[in-house]
């Protein structure tokens, strides 16, 4: 028999030590009353060196699967600026300077580098934190997990002190990924712990939000095989919003992008929307699900629009995220990822919900250099000899100065403008972006239709189960076979293909064009094969880069073809490795 998630409450109380006890001290004045106009970063924290006495050596410095951070070992893709830190907070390591000086770090574990990184928010415009909590150190009980548990204590009181030194907030962020089944009463009792022990919520840094203390709860409803079920997410939402001492709460839940048709990275289950509601703020994962400024526009029209009206009629609030950009080329040897193209990018998603009334953001990340999504301050000369990349000729502050500018955009109403705002007192820097603006800018509304174009195929490819299925507004019919991500996003499928047939109203000379979708990971096929056939022939037959040109129309082949009688395009793995996608081809009459 199912266990309700009362009763599931109930008996992980019951099994929790301390579950009566009582928070001390009457909670503080209350200076950060709301996220309406704010702008809120993620901060990790989690960066370690072996020197720092958190007894974790290098951590999050490394590759993947490495415990080493030295030239051919690094994990990070961008290199610190170290400049403004405390010189006895700089730790040298085997990476060399092109001058020859020792390159040198930080740690997250000193209470002066987390000063530093919140007066850096102070002095740019962001509003506070929230500090990360991971589960793996509060669910298992061995002497790794304690140790990493201690130094997260340690940095979340270190960005407490710094958030009231600074007129920041922080509020605390659990990250299940990684919980197992029926692990939950774990997080119940760490926050207990946070609160009698650590005694945030009596700080005046801590952020309130409906006339309550902020706590998030990152990754739910999320269909990647988490062990946790949404029982269990009930029961810790019922705890943090009802436990007569330690509730009282306002809670955010981190939640997947296709949350609301719960498909492709959402799972199916009945019961999300109903656990959803339980809640007070939605905030669905953004990274990695656009690629470019017109897949910035696309996406809003299509959840973060929507999102919002579905969590207002619902009495909820809805926290959109963004982010710079994306690389693990030196964690995971993958190269490609998503170009911040000088912080276009990043402004282009700030505009996108300023200009749609969005008045609070969720900027994904502060400080994360290992998957290039950090927006503070990052060395313009790495160490050479080993992949890095910089902001340079844009100085290493860049994107601080950018997020707090689009901050004040949020804050007063004003639209924000197609381009980056000037920066007073740097020149250079301006003339540079206004070089590149409108390369980048004519690009989008071309990049944007092919974006909502492949919604639309995905979705008629959805609601006609795959089968052949018409396209609204075109004569065409596509179709797929094999196994296919959800929504048809692409396939590793060795037997997948995907099949259009068109009409040929007249005979003639004819130009066939396609486009398929943008490739961040670098994991399409390189050589996949492309067929047109008509009445039972192969007119062509080619291998084509679907890492290559994306989104945009690419000519294949000059055919003749016969009036009256479909034409058929096909794209196959044909034996080739790497993924297949959804394309989209165009007949039209040849030059």
């Amino acid at each position: 028999m199912r266990r309700s998630p009362l009763a599931t409450l109930c008996l992980i109380a019951s099994l929790v030590p301390g579950a009566h006890a009582v928070e001390s001290g009457a909670r503080p004045e209350v200076l950060h009353p709301t996220l309406e106009h704010t702008v809120m970063v993620g901060y990790q924290g989690w960066f370690r060196t072996p020197s720092d006495g958190a007894h974790m050596g290098w951590a999050h410095y490394e590759q993947a699967g490495t415990k080493d951070f030295s030239p051919g070992h690094a994990g990070i893709d961008f290199w610190p600026d170290v400049t403004d830190l405390p010189a006895s907070a700089r730790v040298a390591t085997s990476f060399a300077n092109a001058d020859g000086t020792p390159a040198t770090v930080f740690s997250s574990h000193d209470a002066g580098v987390v000063d530093v990184h919140f007066r850096w928010m102070q002095d740019y415009g962001i509003d506070g934190a929230f500090v990360q909590r991971f589960a793996e150190p509060i669910v298992f009980d061995n002497e790794a997990s304690r140790t990493r548990l201690r130094a997260t204590d340690d940095v979340l009181r270190f960005a407490t002190a710094a958030a009231a030194r600074h007129g920041r907030s922080v509020a605390v962020m659990y990250d299940l990924s990684g919980l197992p089944a029926n692990a939950i009463g774990r997080v119940l009792q760490d926050w207990r712990h946070v609160v009698d022990d650590l005694k945030v919520r009596q700080s005046p840094a801590y952020q309130y939000h409906r006339g309550r203390p902020v706590v998030a709860v990152w990754g739910v409803g999320f269909d990647d095989g988490r062990a946790y079920t949404l029982d269990e997410v009930s029961a810790l939402i019922a705890f943090l919003k009802d436990d007569p001492v330690y509730g009282g709460n306002t809670v955010m839940l981190g939640i997947p992008t296709w949350w609301r048709e719960q498909t492709a990275d959402a799972i199916a289950d009945s019961r999300l929307h109903a656990v959803l509601q339980k809640a007070d703020i939605l905030s669905p994962w953004a990274p990695g699900r656009y690629d470019d400024m017109g897949g910035v526009e696309a996406h809003a029209e299509r959840f973060w629009a929507p999102d919002r009206a579905w969590c207002t009629a619902h009495g909820l609030d809805y926290l959109p995220v963004v982010f710079p950009g994306f690389s693990w080329r030196n964690l995971k040897g993958a190269h490609g990822g998503i170009s911040r193209d000088d912080g276009r990018f990043l402004w282009a998603q700030y505009r996108a919900l300023a200009n749609r009334g969005f008045t609070m953001v969720y900027q994904a990340m502060f400080d994360e250099m290992d998957e290039g999504t950090q927006i503070f301050k990052t060395s313009a000369k790495p160490p050479p000899g080993t992949f890095f990349a910089s902001y340079d000729p844009l100085p290493p502050d860049h994107y601080l100065w950018l997020v707090g500018a689009a901050a004040g955009y949020l804050r007063t109403g004003r639209r924000m403008p197609e381009s980056i705002d000037d920066r007073p007192n740097f020149g250079a820097a301006n003339r540079y972006l206004r070089r590149g603006d409108r390369v980048a800018y004519d690009a989008v509304p071309e990049l944007a239709e092919a974006h909502r174009r492949f919604f639309q195929i995905g979705d008629a490819l959805t609601a006609g189960a795959t089968g052949r299925v018409p396209l609204a507004g075109s004569d065409a019919h596509v179709s797929v076979t094999g196994d296919w991500f959800p929504r048809h996003l692409w396939s590793t499928d060795a037997s997948a293909s995907v099949t259009w047939e068109l009409d040929v109203p007249a005979a003639g000379s004819v130009s066939l064009k396609v486009r398929y979708p943008g490739d961040p990971n670098l994991d399409h096929a390189t050589a996949a094969r492309l067929r047109i056939i008509q009445r039972g022939l192969v007119l062509d037959e080619r291998r084509i880069n679907l890492r290559e040109n994306s989104l945009r129309w690419n000519e294949i082949a000059k055919l003749q073809l016969q009036a009256g009688s479909p034409c058929q395009v096909i794209l196959d793995q044909g034996g080739a490795s790497g993924s297949l996608v959804l394309f989209e081809p165009q007949l039209l009459p040849a030059k």
